[in-house]
């Protein structure tokens, strides 16, 4: 070939487009949005306060004229907001999105100087004894996600609560001020000396239909449907004394969330026991669950509702018997008004009071 032909041949290849297996072309996924709009009509425990006829056209409406994937979810967010569903949330393209409530300043402030505690105290339960010989413990939330965290975190509690029954207390306080949730299921298992055997909770859908109850025998929690008894978690030990039999006063606040809002109904019911402070966090004491909707997208999806030892709900907050306001003190409880509080109620409760 002349040095003119090949000069020519490699103008030629130099013009010709490379074939695309030959490129590194990246092609972002497109938004999930009826996959997940699918999940929330038919999994989504508030799918009923929304009146789809009109709210579906509406999103679609939005979907279709969305540039962003920002605004697509912000979409579904409103949705979240209309059912005043706070639990719910999905993440997406590294993105969280989800509802929340504002509050009052003030409020926010007091929680805003709370929360680091909260979080040091995160799956590190602790317990002493108080005046009037009463034993205190607080329940943090316990992060747990296997057998053996679940297990280790129930092994930590029971320790405390069995260290203070040994001190043969007169009444407890149980302390859920600092509990924002986490696992439900070794809170239940270490503080069963004090709840006993039995019905301690479950969940329910929306039409208040029971899908499941907590069950404590024998120191081993179980979960009861229509399946039967299946144990999920136990310290392998039976339970001893009379510590199902004492006075506990439980103590509820605002920062009181998810699974430590179910503990708190666990409570409720029980014989010789009060529900003291604040009000809990508002729209967590709700179940949720991993839903599948492929695409990449991780949707936790608010799926049912806690119930208390006597399947009754709680309609998104665990309210106090006894309303407790005035100071937090976590580091000398008996500087705390709701510690006060309760010491007070016990003992009315030991002498036959209420």
């Amino acid at each position: 070939m002349s040095a003119r032909g090949l000069l020519a041949l490699c103008a030629v290849l130099l013009a010709a487009p490379i074939p695309l297996h030959a490129q590194s072309v990246v092609t972002a996924p497109a938004f999930p949005a009826e996959p997940l709009l699918e999940a929330l009509r038919t999994r989504w425990l508030h799918r009923a306060r929304i009146d789809w006829a009109t709210a579906e056209p509406a999103l679609r409406a939005t979907l279709d004229t969305a540039s962003t994937d920002a605004s697509r979810a912000a979409a579904f967010v409103a949705l979240f907001e209309r059912a005043g569903d706070v639990h719910s949330r999905f993440v997406w393209q590294g993105r969280a999105h989800s509802h929340w409530e504002g509050m009052e300043e003030p409020e926010r402030q007091r929680l805003l100087a709370i929360m680091p505690r909260e979080h040091a105290a995160s799956g590190r339960p602790h317990g002493r004894m108080l005046r009037d010989h009463v034993a205190y413990v607080l329940v943090p939330g316990m992060p747990a996600a296997s057998p053996g965290e679940v297990r280790a975190l129930a092994e930590s509690l029971h320790a405390q609560v069995g260290a203070l029954a040994s001190k043969r207390p007169r009444g407890w306080i149980v302390d859920l001020r600092l509990n924002g949730g986490g696992n439900l299921y070794p809170m239940l298992v270490g503080l069963a000396p004090l709840l006993g055997d039995g019905v301690v909770g479950g969940t329910a859908e929306a039409d208040r239909t029971i899908v499941q109850r907590w069950v404590l025998r024998a120191g081993a929690l179980l979960w009861r449907d229509a399946s039967g008894d299946r144990e999920f978690a136990s310290l392998g030990r039976p339970q001893r004394g009379s510590e199902a039999t004492k006075p506990v006063a439980v103590l509820l606040g605002p920062l009181t969330r998810s699974s430590g809002q179910a503990l708190a109904l666990a409570f409720r019911g029980r014989a010789r026991t009060v529900l003291m402070g604040e009000p809990t966090a508002r729209g967590y004491a709700t179940v949720t669950a991993p839903v599948d909707v492929g695409e990449g997208l991780l949707l936790t999806l608010t799926v049912g509702g806690m119930t208390d030892r006597a399947d009754r709900g709680c309609d998104g907050v665990v309210l106090p018997d006894t309303l407790v306001s005035g100071r937090d003190d976590f580091d000398d409880p008996l500087q705390d008004a709701s510690v006060q509080a309760a010491i007070e109620w016990l003992g009315r409760t030991s002498r036959g009071g209420r």
